[in-house]
């Protein structure tokens, strides 16, 4: 299924916060508390954020200023999610 993703026709506005991270798309704003994360991945140009198998969120390497933001941006979550 993730073979056929498109990347979003409009910018994605991200914004973390202690619990929970916003992102913001058409229009339409999701909300993924860190609780509700069940895991955080990435390869070599997507972040994954699911919260169940059909509500993920991804973010494309070119949010990102490199994949070392990109990488830095993994931890982040990860860190987040244990707290």
């Amino acid at each position: 299924r993730l073979a056929r993703w498109m990347p979003p026709a409009a910018p994605i506005e991200v914004e973390i916060f202690a619990d929970h991270l916003t992102a913001r798309e058409d229009g339409r704003t999701r909300i993924f508390a860190w609780d509700d994360i069940l895991s955080v991945s990435f390869d070599k140009g997507r972040v994954y954020l699911a919260k169940s198998r059909d509500d993920i969120l991804i973010l494309p390497l070119s949010a990102f200023e490199n994949r070392q933001a990109m990488h830095d941006f993994v931890l982040l979550c990860e860190d987040l999610m244990r707290e």
